[in-house]
């Protein structure tokens, strides 16, 4: 009742906010990080709580579903969670974290501290691991307590729990939940979140986001396959099988037949029916540079923008060839987007227009000098292109030509991702990303957001819109922010 009332007085107090965007992201967002590693489970009536290194995550199992991880609060690290404790009705959940005890407040969908933990009415059990139970076909399980997979890795089982409907519910140490449903003692995974942290390359196919990055420090590697609208995972694991190796993925793009894949070592191309690599491109088939920043699919045609020049693979016929070499000579091409006439290029040597029909090369002129040196980024939307820099960013009005700089930015030792759609631009910056409400021409307002707004990281590596989100890829997971509030006061 005290949290109410202290809500409504605010409220009267302070009933419109001189803010176009909220103080705090954490009840706007939600962030999907890499939930394999399980410490404790709990369940209720109705749920299966899972805590995990990178937060909790909870199971509807009346519905069969995962519903949204609890992870959007900015008062707690994620990692710091160690066990929970659910009423048998969801309506008290209390946690354990290393800097003392929590209670998850339903209104505020946030955790507030409390001294002490109350006995909650809940029957579940917890087990030691049976002597005998079933894993999926070419896995095989020790009555230990741990199950190696069809790849020879050993996954142990932190925590095996029975809801007393003879369901048994479990967290392994890298792997994952599971249950073993109705008395069988027939393992079924239930994979959830990402296989690795770090969030380099993202892409949306047609409402699926493709997500990977580099490789470093993740025991499980490769391609986590997000499906929104469903709230579910698939995978494409690397460094297990000898036919998809650890490659740091860089880049996507996709048809309705392939994924294709931009790697530092080449171009990887997947079936998305089978999820195996049908073909690999480097310098030795003829790439100008092994390491791929950039791709853009037009038709039948791929452009790969690599590490010493632009490479151009046409599907219809299946030959790859260089683009303009002599200019693009050891040139790096970080990115590009096209328009119906041209493929516009971000690249160390500035930005550039190739005219598809005369073939004509253009450098563009900055008159700010943002885009002098090096291009990082390129993005078009509508009748406008967005380049970024180390230290700004510039759009170019395709109908009118005119230029508008924006320069608050510190230098980045990383490349800026922007994301552009018809109300604000956003960037990333040294300590988080920008957003700027750039179609108010005589109020353009700009906001950074940071860890002590909410962000999980304040390494954030790539940005994407998807109609009221923005997509957040970090070194920490991927997280969801509804920019596009409609309670906010504009």
């Amino acid at each position: 009742m005290k949290k109410i009332y202290y809500l409504i007085i605010l409220t009267v107090l302070f009933p419109f906010s001189d803010s176009l965007f909220p103080s705090d992201l954490s009840s706007k967002t939600v962030t999907y990080s890499n939930f394999s590693f399980v410490r404790d489970v709990a369940s209720t009536i109705s749920h299966v709580y899972f805590v995990t290194t990178s937060g909790i995550i909870r199971y509807n199992k009346m519905e069969d579903r995962w519903e949204e991880p609890l992870t959007n609060n900015s008062n707690l690290n994620q990692n710091d969670f160690f066990r929970v404790y659910p009423d048998r009705f969801d309506s008290k959940l209390y946690a354990v974290t290393s800097n003392g005890n929590y209670e998850y407040d339903i209104l505020f969908k946030s955790w507030f501290p409390v001294n002490d933990i109350p006995i909650v009415d809940n029957d579940y059990i917890r087990l030691s691991p049976p002597d005998v139970m079933f894993p999926p076909a070419g896995e095989l399980y020790s009555p230990d307590g741990y199950l190696v997979d069809k790849f020879g890795r050993q996954f142990g089982f932190e925590t095996i729990i029975d809801d007393r409907s003879g369901n048994l519910w479990i967290g392994s140490w890298g792997y994952g939940c599971a249950w073993a449903p109705k008395n069988s003692n027939v393992i079924e995974h239930l994979p959830y979140g990402l296989l690795q942290d770090k969030v380099d390359a993202l892409y949306n196919d047609n409402g699926t986001l493709l997500i990977s990055g580099a490789t470093s420090g993740a025991y499980r590697t490769g391609i986590s396959i997000f499906y929104p609208d469903d709230n579910w995972f698939d995978y494409i694991e690397s460094g297990v099988d000898g036919f998809f190796d650890r490659y740091d993925i860089t880049c996507f793009e996709a048809d309705d037949d392939y994924i294709y894949a931009g790697t530092e070592l080449g171009l990887l191309i997947f079936n998305k029916e089978s999820f195996t690599i049908e073909r690999r491109i480097n310098e030795r088939n003829g790439l100008p540079g092994n390491y791929v920043y950039a791709l853009e699919l037009i038709g039948d045609s791929l452009f790969v923008g690599t590490s010493k020049g632009l490479g151009y693979l046409n599907m219809g016929n299946d030959s790859l060839s260089y683009i303009r070499p002599q200019q693009f000579s050891n040139i790096e091409i970080y990115d590009f987007t096209s328009t119906d006439s041209s493929l516009w290029l971000a690249t160390s040597a500035g930005a550039y227009q190739l005219n598809f029909k005369s073939g004509l090369l253009q450098k563009f002129q900055d008159p700010y000098l943002i885009i002098f040196s090096q291009a990082l980024q390129v993005e078009h939307f509508d009748h406008k292109i967005w380049f970024s820099s180390e230290t700004g960013m510039v759009s170019l009005d395709l109908e009118s030509g005119e230029t508008i700089p924006y320069k608050n930015l510190k230098p980045r030792f990383t490349r800026n991702s922007i994301a552009i759609n018809d109300k604000i631009a956003a960037i990333t910056t040294d300590i988080g990303f920008k957003i700027i409400y750039y179609n108010r021409k005589n109020n353009i307002i700009e906001r950074e957001f940071t860890e002590s707004d909410g962000l999980p990281s304040s390494y954030v590596n790539t940005l994407l819109f998807d109609g009221d989100y923005l997509w957040i890829g970090t070194d920490k997971g991927l997280t969801r922010f509804l920019w596009n509030d409609p309670f906010r006061v504009d």
